[in-house]
């Protein structure tokens, strides 16, 4: 729906060169280095389920037009691909902002206000229709 109607092909997904065998770098190191590269972001790593899948990092800004992707070969180390905010069409777009919606943090400090209070007003519906219940059960209902 966020693209228009348009139907967009799937990205082509790198894959992991499972013929190597040999490791020639440390998963660790290339993580710590991609976290020294880029201070400001914060990183998250999908560890590959299996040989021919690629390690990912996925680093996220506070401002959301700066996110992006990279993708390791497993086995050596090499870059296989680099994806970021701008190459996406609107609907992944929009799935990516899933995260900022949630937290407030698509709105700075207003924002993070505003799903304080929201998350305010869904517990207190949970204490509140419980003592409204709770109210009801000793009296006599009428004929």
């Amino acid at each position: 729906m966020a693209n228009g109607g348009k139907e967009f092909e799937k990205p082509k997904t790198a894959f992991s060169d499972s013929t190597i065998t040999v490791t020639t770098f440390s998963s660790d190191s290339l993580i710590s280095h991609a976290c020294r590269q880029f201070p400001d972001a914060t990183c998250f790593v999908g560890f590959p389920k299996s040989a021919k899948n690629p390690l990912t990092l996925f680093m996220h800004y506070a401002h959301v037009s700066e996110d992006f992707s990279l993708k390791y070969d497993q086995h050596t180390g090499k870059l296989l691909e680099h994806t970021t905010y701008a190459d996406k069409n609107n609907g992944a777009k929009i799935r990516a902002l899933n995260y900022d919606i949630h937290t407030g943090s698509i709105l700075d400090l207003p924002g993070k206000m505003l799903a304080f209070i929201a998350s305010l007003v869904a517990v207190s519906l949970t204490v509140t229709g419980f003592l409204i219940w709770y109210g009801k059960g000793g009296k006599k209902q009428k004929a």
